[in-house]
């Protein structure tokens, strides 16, 4: 393969100022010069390298300190929900590699998985691949409604969110039987997944439909009955009391309503405009009769956002999921003559979406390694971590910043 000049330009700078090449890559995209993805991937990867480990990375530091010394036999004795990423960071523990690397690492991985959908995307709709213009704002489309937090964090959540894309998109979209494995994947990656297992277990067994009226009845039903039903329903499961335990603090627990009560007003509102483009969404696929099963797992999630709208972090975590399960058929399906209009909307909604995604973690970015970012050369970036004495002495045990 031949190698221009400009993919010369473009490593060195990456090697010596990533944060100068972003310019480049962004060029590259737009010129269908797809080469760039990786080096995006990559660069995000440097920013999750850098990021804070606050809130649930806190947790996980304290997990992956701690799996250093478990022995081969001790770990396989671990119950847990989210066993494949502990066995990631079981594995790069015992490599004697820091917790920035698994954050890097996985972050790298789920852009990978998320531009492969991208990619496909145009590939498979000519109306999109064929304009450089369509196609450049169809990518930065998808990457807005990731929000700037989407994989740099790290944690089980949105590892196996992007696990979660991939595989369902070639499971519902391609018809791949290796979707499954995906799925099942993601789901013990982190178990809020096995929601979306089962909504494409249905989809693609049982050809689950529905039509509007009952799901408008369903949806006022859920704003009514939420909490009592979602309760029952963990009643039944077939699973330990620890692992009961562990749901309920999701649905009437610390994540049901405490965790954001003691946010600012800018905050919540921030938060809530990361997943706004949910509602013109349902909206927007009530008008389009004809296209209403093709974005079963949207619908499908839609349906068990409004039993869990008194859930905070559940409704947060599925509303984002639904805005990615939104947008993906509906690329699919873009026509210029028809869909000009909410395109441009829908592009509107992602770039507020990742705007607000800023504000909501900007006490992370002020506190944080972020900033080096801006200056730093790719060599360094990797000499920058946070060390037990600098997370003892700023973070608390709660996993809060103490400043």
């Amino acid at each position: 393969m031949k190698i221009s000049q400009f993919q010369i330009v473009l490593f060195a700078v990456f090697i010596i100022y990533p944060f100068a090449a972003l310019p480049l890559i962004f060029v590259e995209i737009y010129n269908k010069n797809y080469y760039a993805l990786n080096y995006l991937a990559v660069f995000m990867g440097l920013i999750a390298y850098l990021w804070i480990p606050s809130g649930d990375l806190y947790r996980m530091y304290l997990d992956f300190t701690a799996l250093e010394y478990l022995s081969v036999s001790d770990f396989l004795s671990i119950k847990s929900f989210d066993y494949l990423y502990l066995v990631v960071m079981y594995i790069f523990a015992k490599l004697n590699l820091n917790f920035e690397f698994v954050r890097f690492t996985l972050c790298v991985i789920s852009y990978f998985l998320y531009f492969g959908i991208y990619l496909d995307i145009i590939k498979r709709n000519k109306e999109i691949g064929e304009s450089k213009i369509f196609s450049f704002l169809t990518f930065l489309m998808l990457f807005f409604f990731l929000r700037f937090t989407g994989f740099i964090t790290g944690v089980r959540f949105t590892f196996a969110m992007a696990i979660c894309f991939y595989g369902a998109y070639f499971l519902i979209y391609k018809n791949k039987s290796r979707g499954w494995v995906l799925l099942v994947l993601s789901a013990i990656t982190h178990f809020s997944m096995w929601l979306i297992f089962l909504i494409a277990f249905f989809i693609k067994v049982f050809k689950f439909k529905i039509s509007r009226l009952v799901f408008g009845l369903i949806i006022i039903s859920g704003f009514f009955l939420s909490t009592t039903l979602i309760e029952a329903a963990i009643d039944y499961l077939p699973i330990a009391d620890e692992f009961k335990t562990h749901l309920a603090f999701y649905t009437t627990g610390t994540f049901a309503s405490e965790e954001f009560e003691n946010q600012t007003l800018f905050f919540k509102i921030s938060r809530f405009l990361a997943y706004f483009a949910i509602y013109p969404a349902v909206i927007f696929i009530i008008l389009r009769k004809r296209e209403f099963s093709f974005y079963s797992i949207f619908v499908c999630i839609v349906l068990f956002l409004s039993f869990s709208m008194n859930m905070d972090t559940t409704y947060g975590r599925y509303a984002f999921l639904g805005v990615i399960f939104f947008i993906i058929p509906f690329l699919l399906k873009f026509e210029k003559a028809f869909d000009k209009r909410p395109f441009f909307l829908f592009f509107f909604l992602s770039f507020i979406t990742y705007a607000a995604s800023i504000y909501t973690v900007n006490k992370e970015i002020k506190y944080g390694n972020e900033y080096k970012i801006l200056y730093t050369p790719l060599p360094f970036v990797f000499m920058s971590i946070y060390d037990y004495q600098w997370v003892n002495y700023n973070i608390d045990d709660s996993g809060a910043m103490k400043n």
